[in-house]
């Protein structure tokens, strides 16, 4: 199950508000000092059953209530068939039961209890499963259920059954009473376990830690030394991927050690200028901490439910926020980060998969709603300017955002690169801006080290087009048509369809990939000759400036204007003529070219898509399918890694 929703009432900043959550990616929420942000953690340490400060209700003084709702998956849906479809009660069908919610609520000594457990009904509304409530004394704690839950009762009974004391507040999360309910208990205490929360100023480990070893990081970071004894020891692999990440983001930080003492282990980082030194992660800045425990969830732990942190920015240079907000993207394709920040660098390059939440505090009651699309009103109640942001020396833009992904695999250090800011160019006309851009930049901040380069597909440019963007500097042609062409690969293509659950019962051989590829290729040379064909018609320019200006200085009248118009626009003789000469001008280079260049000329993500259909019933998903292939063919192309080296040196600045 994942967390869809919470409603706060009467809890601490908030009078009343609610907050959707979406199974993964980023959820920021931004705002100014004690408006509300961390509130939202608070909530979720509350349903993580953590003990946290007795302070919950709003300055009103009423009791605090949360409701909590969430999704289950399909898995636990199945699992639900163990309910009684009770229909005089509302109670839900079997095919229906999507979703559960459990209400918290304070005792008058500032427990926080789940009191009661709430499904769907077959009419839309809300069915009561179990309820929890401390008696007349005040003292002792009752359990009950609905009857409709057990077969043994009559479908009209609309009783509930008295479970008797309940021994504590979760009790019945923990042991419920009726088999109906253990799969969404069990799913709800999996939810608790995978739920991680580092906040900005408390540290979760200490000086010295017991050795010991463990590959599971506890959801505050306290046992942060065991996982990564574990990890030098047993998964080599990562722990170096880790030295090199963190060595990137922030390097002056020095070699991250661990040293060991009897019973005891340290976690040291040696100091880069005074290598016999090593300082202890206790007396480095709080940033540093919880960067690590960061990247150790994201690189090395199983994905979890929710990881909650608050201000990551802290103690961290911009540059090093880039990179790390970079990889939360990255890894947010499999888990929900929860951050709160006031950061512009987290709040204006999030990601696709980001959603912005502000918060605002008047009269003593806060909000939080979905922050503008342009996010300027966030950026002004945090004292942001926009200049803040452009803070990177190297600003690689590419066609979209597979094109990232892709790029991100095969060179996996572009992601932590505090330096680098990897932009989505929104397509490859924008290419020509590229040289633009980077003499904007340059007039406006004067660091001349700073460097634009815009990776563009070739697609059916003519070759005059490639040569005056190459010559710019700022933009890269792929030599193939797309990026999806170097995922061209049978073997590679052969084994991630052959990694899919969904897959035919038979075996998918490299030679039986590279047929059909070859064949669907082929079948799309057409559109390769209708594409370079309308490429080299262009479109048609009624008026550019040269005659702007002519008639201006004319002082033209409207039939003045028209006579031009007219002289501008092709005939239908004229055009069928050119139209004639290109086509067949395209058809002769391709056919000459197409069986030693049909890698480099047919539509590599139509290929591509032809067969996920052929062999897995499917359309082919630029990103996640994109992703797979390009992890399985490991390595970049060599012009393309060429390229990437020398616009990432740094030798000469």
């Amino acid at each position: 199950m994942h967390l869809a929703q919470l409603e706060l009432i009467h809890f601490r900043a908030y009078s009343r508000a609610i907050i959707e959550f979406p199974a993964c990616g980023l959820l920021l929420i931004a705002g100014p000092n004690n408006s509300g942000k961390s509130s939202v953690l608070t909530a979720l340490e509350v349903l993580a059953g953590r003990s946290i400060s007795p302070d919950m209700c709003h300055v009103a003084g009423q009791a605090p209530i949360i409701h909590a709702r969430f999704r289950l998956t399909d898995i636990e849906r199945a699992q639900m068939r163990n309910l009684v479809v009770a229909k005089k009660h509302d109670l839900a069908s079997e095919g229906s039961f999507d979703w559960v919610e459990w209400k918290y609520t304070s005792t008058q000594a500032g427990e926080r209890c789940p009191v009661q457990l709430i499904g769907p009904g077959a009419s839309g509304k809300e069915y009561i499963l179990a309820t929890n409530h401390l008696d007349h004394t005040g003292h002792v704690w009752h359990y009950s259920e609905a009857a409709a839950l057990h077969r043994e009762v009559p479908e009209d009974d609309s009783s509930v059954i008295d479970r008797g004391r309940a021994g504590s507040p979760n009790s019945y999360i923990e042991n419920p009473g009726s088999p109906a309910l253990a799969p969404l208990t069990t799913a709800f205490l999996c939810w608790r376990e995978q739920f991680f929360h580092f906040p900005a100023l408390r540290q979760g480990t200490t000086h010295i830690q017991q050795l010991q070893s463990s590959d599971r990081i506890g959801p505050t970071g306290s046992n942060l030394a065991a996982v990564l004894l574990h990890l030098q020891t047993n998964d080599p692999e990562k722990w170096h991927r880790l030295q090199a990440v963190l060595a990137q983001i922030v390097p002056d930080v020095g070699e991250l050690r661990l040293d060991t003492r009897g019973t005891e282990v340290s976690i040291t980082f040696v100091d880069p200028c005074h290598t016999t030194f090593r300082h202890n992660l206790k007396n480095l800045g709080t940033g540093v901490e919880q960067l690590l425990m960061t990247l150790v969830v994201g690189l090395a732990h199983p994905a979890p439910a929710v990881v909650g942190i608050e201000e990551p920015e802290t103690a961290l240079h911009p540059a090093a926020q880039r990179a790390l907000v970079s990889l939360l993207s990255d890894w947010s394709a499999e888990r929900l980060f929860v951050i709160t920040t006031h950061s512009p660098i987290f709040l204006d390059a999030p990601g696709r998969a980001a959603t912005v939440l502000a918060v605002r505090r008047m009269a003593g009651k806060s909000t939080i709603l979905p922050a503008e699309p342009t996010l300027a009103a966030v950026f002004k109640e945090l004292g942001i300017r926009l200049s803040d942001v452009l803070s990177a020396d190297r600003i690689l833009l590419v066609e979209g955002p597979s094109d990232q992904d892709i790029l991100g695999v095969w060179f996996p250090l572009l992601q932590s690169d505090p330096h680098l800011a990897v932009i989505n160019g929104e397509g490859g006309e924008n290419a020509r801006m590229a040289g633009v851009l980077n003499s904007w930049l340059r007039a406006a901040d004067k660091l001349s080290e700073r460097r634009v380069l815009y990776v563009r597909d070739h697609d059916e440019l003519p070759p005059r087009l490639v040569e005056r963007l190459l010559t710019s500097g700022n933009t890269f042609v792929l030599a193939r048509r797309e990026i999806e062409n170097y995922l061209l690969d049978s073997r590679a293509i052969a084994a991630v369809l052959a990694s899919y659950d969904g897959k035919p019962k038979r075996d998918i051989s490299a030679d039986e990939v590279a047929i059909a590829m070859k064949d669907s290729a082929d079948g799309l040379q057409d559109v390769v000759i209708l594409k370079k064909v309308c490429r080299e018609l262009g479109s048609l320019t009624y008026v550019d400036n040269a005659l702007r200006g002519k008639l201006a200085k004319e002082k033209a009248d409207k039939d003045r204007l028209l006579r031009e118009l007219r002289e501008r626009v092709p005939s239908e003789a004229e055009l069928s003529h050119r139209v004639d000469a290109l086509w067949s001008a395209a058809e002769e280079e391709v056919s000459a070219r197409w069986e030693n260049d049909w890698l480099k000329l047919a539509p590599g993500a139509d290929v591509l898509t032809q067969l996920w259909r052929d062999f897995l019933g499917r359309k082919y998903n630029k990103q996640r399918d994109g992703k797979k292939l390009a992890m399985e063919i490991g390595q970049a192309p060599p012009e393309l890694a060429e390229r990437i080296t020398i616009f990432m040196d740094r030798s000469d600045d």
